[in-house]
């Protein structure tokens, strides 16, 4: 995980300028306004956030990082993504959350919030300069009220990542011992016989798909990124045995993945039916 993680950051740096404000940058954060306020132009804005379209500019050019590239196509897309992630960030009691929708519905949690996705939010938060958005977020699903199991979600693993990212770990390593409640608590309601883990279609965020519930890749995969980065977080925190247990957990679950969900003739991975799960964990 480490590996990879250097190796996108690699990647990353040479495109990337973060902080349009900060002396010596290669590229000019005016030179993408145009975006911005073209977006803004084409908007009916129905629905108005913490940062409404007015304030987008002033917000995005302080914490986005920067990008610029040859494909134009591409250059618009990314700062598009920005422009339409920043439509999400409210402000609320708990501090800052990132709502999955822009009108209140019936299926979402507090705020209008969704942990099916937190996971990409966090990916994508962590790359902006403010780092109180992404601390509020994470610590609304695991301390102040979030639905943290509703669906299917990676958050140790996201929380990893942007803890990475910011070259810091004192945060993660603080909520260590609710990581490894939180974990627990899945091997408890979603455990099986495998030492895999079982889910609704549903709750993975992919309705009533063709494959069905049961033993589901996805929620496996979560799972597999949780424990690597609760071993690492406990690592950084000198919890040896923590550390130890989930790595174990991680190489189990990881060749338990590829042992009972890999299908050899088709050559992808495939769900055990619900009805074939055994909820004890060995």
């Amino acid at each position: 995980m480490k590996n990879k993680l250097v190796g996108h950051l690699m990647a990353i740096c040479m495109i990337f300028s973060i902080g349009a404000k900060t002396q010596g940058f290669v590229l000019n954060a005016g030179s993408f306004k145009h975006y911005i306020d073209s977006f803004n132009a084409t908007d009916n804005e129905l629905y108005t956030g913490y940062y409404p379209n007015s304030e987008a500019w002033n917000y995005l050019q302080n914490n986005i990082p920067l990008f610029d590239c040859p494909d134009k196509q591409m250059e618009t897309t990314y700062y598009f993504r920005w422009w339409t992630f920043r439509k999400h960030i409210k402000k609320t009691a708990n501090g800052f959350v990132i709502t999955e929708f822009l009108p209140d519905v019936a299926w979402a949690g507090k705020y209008n919030t969704i942990n099916c996705a937190a996971g990409h939010h966090i990916y994508e938060a962590r790359w902006l300069a403010d780092s109180s958005l992404v601390k509020d977020y994470i610590n609304f699903w695991f301390i102040k009220g979030g639905s943290l199991r509703s669906y299917s979600t990676w958050l140790a693993d996201a929380l990893y990542q942007y803890s990475a990212v910011k070259g810091n770990f004192t945060f993660a390593e603080s909520l260590l011992p609710i990581l490894v409640k939180n974990y627990k608590a899945w091997e408890i309601s979603n455990g099986s016989k495998y030492g895999l883990f079982w889910s609704n279609d549903d709750r993975d965020g992919m309705e009533m798909s063709v494959s069905g519930s049961g033993l589901r890749p996805t929620l496996n995969s979560y799972m597999y990124a949780d424990a690597e980065a609760i071993s690492a977080i406990a690592q950084m925190a000198g919890d040896a045995t923590t550390a130890s247990a989930f790595n174990e957990k991680a190489v189990k679950l990881k060749k338990a993945i590829e042992e009972h969900l890999w299908d050899k003739a088709d050559g992808f991975f495939k769900v055990i039916p619900m009805k074939n799960k055994d909820s004890e964990i060995t």
